[in-house]
């Protein structure tokens, strides 16, 4: 599942639902329902490459990814594109990697921000 970058403005963690209705109702995924995966970038100030773990996790009571944007916001500060040299080379726009929907599930994403994440019960 990819996004545009500006579709993920303001989210800090997301959380993915399934639908086995075709998307007349929608559920979140279990602890482990969700792919481990990583993004990986580079800083062409200094010509060096790293991998960034982006885990299914428990936070806030619910199971999440973290988003690229609050990465960026906390990891780095300062070194992101485009004030800085760094950027992301690979799975800059994954939400989930691919094999996540092999039974062709609907899935959607909801985005949450650190304090609704705790407090909200309804997403955006």
């Amino acid at each position: 599942m990819l996004k545009n970058t500006g579709e993920m403005l303001g989210v800090d963690y997301y959380e993915l639902e399934y639908s086995a209705d075709g998307g007349l109702t929608w559920n979140p995924l279990a602890a482990g329902g969700g792919v481990d995966f990583k993004r990986r970038w580079l800083d062409v100030g200094t010509l060096t490459t790293g991998d960034e773990a982006f885990p299914y996790q428990l936070a806030c009571g619910r199971y999440v990814y973290e988003s690229r944007e609050h990465f960026e916001a906390n990891n780095y500060v300062g070194d992101w594109w485009p004030a800085g040299d760094r950027f992301w080379l690979i799975n800059d726009n994954l939400l989930v990697p691919p094999d996540s929907n092999a039974d062709g599930t609907p899935l959607r994403a909801v985005g949450w921000d650190s304090e609704a994440a705790a407090t909200s019960s309804t997403g955006r």
